[in-house]
């Protein structure tokens, strides 16, 4: 070997361990920034993971608050159930004392059977539902009960009302709801003898006189028929009923569907009652349209039936 060929040789065995040291280096390096990389976003991930866990934690927070909100909630509505059921028992028991204590001091019919209180005439049939029933024609018999159903009013209050009404009651119901005013109900069919507490407390609260102008007596009462219903706007009061938009529906579109006012301002020289707004008799869709159309103020002057007080 020649001095050049050995020198050539020497030369290209350092370049290579030189470029072997740097291929080395070079992977070395990659090797610890991949290390570095795989570090920093293992760190990176444990971060996220912590905000992570922070924030199901808060969330977790949140939902138990909201459901003890909830409980809460739940609870004072069942609270105010039970208070307004109570309220509603002390006057039921209240009512009933106070009918005890006037019972039989009121001049009420007493037979079970017969009435001399009305001769028959075309609209005393209570089953039919152009009856007339007022302070000159009781119910005949006095303990005459209805076929009824328990409807609920457009799935709001429940009604009692005799099944020749059901229909054309959902159907006002349904009307009514749909106009944006849903109808309460604050009283439907009354028995015989649920109107001989009912006269008797009001009797105990002002005197019979007094009675006389807002509750029938027991056998008067166009409630037994189950083609009465007093109606409300949510409220249990029924003055509350005058002049809501509930009142100003049906004084417009009741006749209908076969229900007219019954007791107004125009008409209580003839029934002897005070108006009631909320107050609405069921007659029939043709019968209550002609009755909104013939002008008359009663239904007593629409088929001629005498009226006026007992």
């Amino acid at each position: 070997m020649t001095r050049a060929v050995y020198w050539y040789y020497m030369q290209s065995k350092v370049a290579l361990k030189t470029s072997l040291f740097i291929v080395a280096l070079v992977l070395g390096i990659s090797t610890l920034s991949g290390t570095f990389l795989t570090l920093k976003a293992r760190s990176d991930l444990e971060k996220d993971t912590a905000a992570q866990r922070d924030e199901i934690a808060k969330l977790d927070q949140t939902l138990e608050r909201l459901e003890r909100e909830k409980a809460y909630d739940t609870a004072a509505q069942e609270a105010k159930k039970v208070a307004k059921a109570i309220e509603k028992k002390q006057k039921e028991e209240a009512a009933a004392e106070a009918a005890r204590k006037v019972a039989g001091s009121v001049n009420v019919p007493t037979s079970s059977t017969t009435a001399a209180c009305s001769k028959p005439n075309t609209h005393s049939d209570p089953t039919r539902i152009d009856v007339i029933v007022n302070k000159k024609h009781c119910i005949q018999p006095l303990t005459f009960t209805p076929n009824t159903l328990i409807i609920s009013c457009a799935g709001g209050d429940s009604a009692v009302i005799a099944t020749t009404a059901v229909d054309d009651f959902k159907a006002l119901c349904a009307a009514a709801k749909a106009a944006g005013v849903p109808l309460g109900i604050t009283s439907s069919y009354r028995s015989y003898q649920t109107q001989v507490s009912t006269y008797n407390y009001w009797v105990g609260q002002g005197g019979q006189i007094a009675a006389d102008r807002y509750s029938a007596r027991p056998g008067y009462s166009e409630h037994q028929t189950g083609l009465s219903v007093d109606f409300s706007s949510g409220s249990s009061s029924l003055d509350s009923f005058t002049g809501t938009a509930q009142q100003r529906w049906m004084a417009k579109n009741a006749h209908a569907y076969g229900w007219v006012q019954r007791y107004t301002t125009a008409n209580s020289a003839t029934t002897g009652y005070n108006a009631e707004s909320w107050h609405y008799r069921y007659i029939g869709r043709s019968a209550a349209a002609n009755y909104h159309t013939s002008g008359a103020s009663s239904l007593e002057g629409f088929w001629s039936i005498s009226g006026g007080d007992y």
